[in-house]
């Protein structure tokens, strides 16, 4: 595979098959791109500061603003330090061994909702970063690398002529495709995240899990992370693989409760064997007869 660049099958406006390249931003480009970005910076401050036009927030004033509304706080910072903190600490000792699995499971199964917490903390303050000038020129300085970096396999022809192209063209799917590849070479994003933290790779290396995160037991059957057997839908089932709830009660594929037989209901007033669901039956009850009145003796 060229190191210097990456090769992308794709479709063009018209479905047709189409092979393009994402070459990697060499010292040049990368310089240019960082020229765009500080023009772009420079722009969006002189418009905001012009009578009604459209003023971006920087980012240190987000981050005070975010403080005031509670959104986003010195603690929810020293919080997120915490965490990280604590998942290093318990790296070092998974690294270290000497444990009982049961222990390193604990520990790694700690290392994955710290790390979920921290994402869910960055979320709630990321949704606002957009807002920012410097969100808005990075996403510029973006663009401008997609257009200079994607290029026709064949010949090595930039597929874009200029931005405004890119603009026109953003939501096809071969530019999309594209720009998932530069954004995986630039900033290291990868399809799921989570396939490469620490944790993940020792509970794989560990037989706890396999290799699509699906925990399994000893002996290869899918269970759940406290050890219920589950089905490959991730559903609960007993030992001979029937469906069950929480408490190991047999159900159908909807959740409904499954009895032996589903008995009829008796009408108060004429004694009349009334069947009103057989749902969850596995014998279904279909009989509905009246019941004989009883007379006393006179």
């Amino acid at each position: 595979m060229d190191s210097k660049r990456i090769i992308v099958e794709t479709i063009d406006s018209a479905n047709k098959q189409l092979k393009l390249a994402v070459i990697r931003p060499t010292n040049k480009i990368n310089q240019e791109a960082n020229m765009v970005y500080n023009l772009k910076i420079a722009d969006l401050i002189r418009k905001g500061s012009q009578p009604g036009g459209q003023r971006f927030l920087l980012r240190s004033e987000l981050e005070e603003y975010l403080s005031k509304m509670g959104i986003w706080t010195i603690q929810d910072r020293l919080d997120v330090e915490k965490l990280a903190m604590e998942i290093r600490a318990n790296e070092l000792m998974l690294k270290k061994g000497g444990l009982k699995i049961s222990e390193g499971k604990a520990l790694a199964l700690q290392m994955a909702e710290k790390r979920q917490i921290i994402m869910e903390k960055h979320a709630k303050r990321q949704q606002f970063d957009s807002a920012t000038i410097e969100s808005q020129a990075e996403n510029f300085k973006f663009e401008f690398l997609l257009v200079k970096c994607i290029v026709f396999a064949d010949t090595g022809k930039p597929f874009l002529s200029n931005h405004n192209e890119y603009v026109e063209r953003q939501d096809e799917q071969a530019i999309m495709d594209c720009a998932r590849v530069l954004a995986n070479i630039i900033y290291g994003l990868e399809t799921n995240i989570h396939e490469h933290m620490f944790e993940r790779q020792w509970l794989k290396d560990a037989g706890i899990i396999d290799d699509d995160g699906r925990y399994i037991s000893k002996e290869g059957t899918f269970i759940d992370r406290n050890g219920r057997l589950v089905n490959k839908d991730g559903r609960y089932i007993n030992k001979d693989g029937q469906m069950v709830d929480t408490f190991g009660r047999l159900v159908d594929e909807n959740g409904n409760l499954l009895v032996d037989t589903s008995k009829p209901f008796i009408d108060d007033e004429t004694g009349e064997e009334i069947v009103i669901s057989n749902i969850g039956a596995k014998n279904k009850t279909k009989t509905r007869k009246k019941r004989k009145k009883t007379t006393k003796n006179k």
